[in-house]
């Protein structure tokens, strides 16, 4: 199973795949919203390991420590105005700050694009995913749960791939009682990458996830819940070998096979990031390249509606 992706790769190179015509005309690329002429995007599609594809730099506000802002389009949702999210390269995180490029210059008006800039506020920027995020935390700590899980919900509809969110939202439908939605989150936070989020609760979450017996019936058949157990412990380096890896890859094959794009796309994301910190040497023994794993992974986003997942 570990050498699918491999094979799809060398299939791919082998015949120097272009992308459809047909499909080419249909699919435009990342869209750019307005306001893009105010900003000096790099289009330089560079690896880096923690980046995800979909995520495009540019040049203002940096802190000037290596970090930078940049838009990133959740997947699947390339026609969509693209989220401002910020790196950070010491944590190996993407931190999605503003729910747009509007809100972003708004924040940034009359500031020297040399100077970095702070969060905005929940009132400023109310949709921001990280600003619901972190308003659910403090709505948590006060008990007031129902706005948590309000603030949570929204978070995981703006950025459905933004890991601690839906860790965090697990644990509030676990407390609910709502055991058959924590299920199905779990499964996506399972799915999602590693750079937007890989708290305790993250760590926590898989290993309840890890010892479930039962669940829901859309499930039954979902590659993430069949290889549950080989997930209590997410992948993070410094073992020998990981079964994790080899349920990860079955998962990526599946959802592509069945026309799931979306997830087969996100979860190709995590794998990297995890495979990424490994050593090369572990790398080497599962058969992993990240410049073949990222040209397989740029080759399928041409699948969906509004791909690829990069700039034409």
């Amino acid at each position: 199973m570990r050498h699918r992706l491999l094979a799809r790769l060398k299939s791919l190179l082998s015949s120097k795949t272009k992308a459809d015509a047909s499909l080419a005309k249909q699919a435009g690329g990342l869209h750019l919203p307005a306001g893009t002429d105010q900003l000096r995007i790099d289009s330089d599609d560079r690896l880096t390991g923690y980046i995800p594809l979909g995520f495009v730099p540019f040049a203002a506000h940096q802190l000037g420590n290596g970090d930078y802002f940049g838009l990133y389009w959740p997947v699947g949702r390339e026609n969509c105005d693209p989220l401002i999210a910020e790196t950070s390269h010491d944590d190996g995180l993407i931190e999605p700050r503003f729910s747009n490029l509007t809100s972003f210059l708004r924040k940034t008006d009359g500031i020297d694009r040399e100077e970095w800039i702070e969060q905005p506020t929940f009132e400023d920027d109310p949709d921001s995913p990280l600003n619901c995020f972190l308003k659910a935390r403090e709505s948590i700590g006060q008990k007031a749960f129902d706005h948590a899980l309000e603030q949570l919900e929204k978070a995981v509809r703006t950025l459905p791939e933004y890991t601690d969110a839906l860790a965090t939202l697990a644990g509030q439908y676990q407390r609910l009682g709502r055991n058959e939605d924590a299920c199905r989150v779990a499964v996506q936070m399972i799915i999602s990458p590693p750079s937007f989020g890989y708290s305790g609760t993250v760590t926590n979450i898989a290993r309840w996830f890890s010892r479930l017996d039962t669940c829901p019936q859309d499930l039954t058949n979902d590659p993430i819940w069949k290889g549950r157990a080989h997930l209590a412990s997410i992948p993070t380096g410094g073992t020998k070998d990981s079964p994790a890896y080899a349920v990860l890859r079955e998962a990526i094959d599946t959802y592509e096979k069945r026309g799931d794009i979306v997830r087969a796309l996100t979860l190709m994301q995590t794998y990297s990031d995890f495979m990424n910190s490994e050593t090369q040497s572990f790398q080497e023994r599962q058969n992993y390249d990240f410049a073949k794993h990222r040209a397989v992974q740029r080759e399928l986003s041409w699948k969906l509606p509004d791909g690829p997942r990069f700039l034409l």
